[in-house]
């Protein structure tokens, strides 16, 4: 089964199934922490999770708010938990197989228990 993946630019930036049209600019560390944000995760939870430091998440937070054009991160984590599904939805398409420089290099038990892609 050949699956074809649609550039993001493709897109209609009014697609109902697209939440915001700005989530192919995300990093897959962001990508990750937006994802455990959906899950209702606290920042030192998701460094734990990361294995980073709870700066570093502050700061991919308010990367994440800037570059999906939120106001804060109250908005954020509203995004985030009413999207959840579409954003898992969402990362499986926007990141196949990306790796790299700056690339998620431990990828959440919960991302592995959905079938999305665990990067090495």
């Amino acid at each position: 089964m050949n699956q074809k993946i649609i550039p993001l630019h493709h897109l209609s930036m009014r697609s109902a199934f697209l939440p915001n049209p700005y989530l192919g600019k995300l990093t897959l560390r962001e990508w990750a922490v937006l994802l455990l944000l959906s899950e209702k995760k606290s920042v030192p939870e998701i460094a734990d999770q990361l294995c980073i430091e709870p700066k570093s998440v502050h700061n991919n937070k308010n990367r994440i708010s800037r570059k999906l054009h939120l106001p804060g991160f109250g908005e954020l984590n509203l995004f985030a938990g009413q999207h959840r599904d579409l954003l898992f939805y969402w990362y499986g398409i926007l990141t196949p197989g990306k790796g790299g420089p700056g690339a998620v290099r431990t990828v959440p038990v919960s991302f592995r228990d959905k079938g999305f892609p665990v990067l090495r």
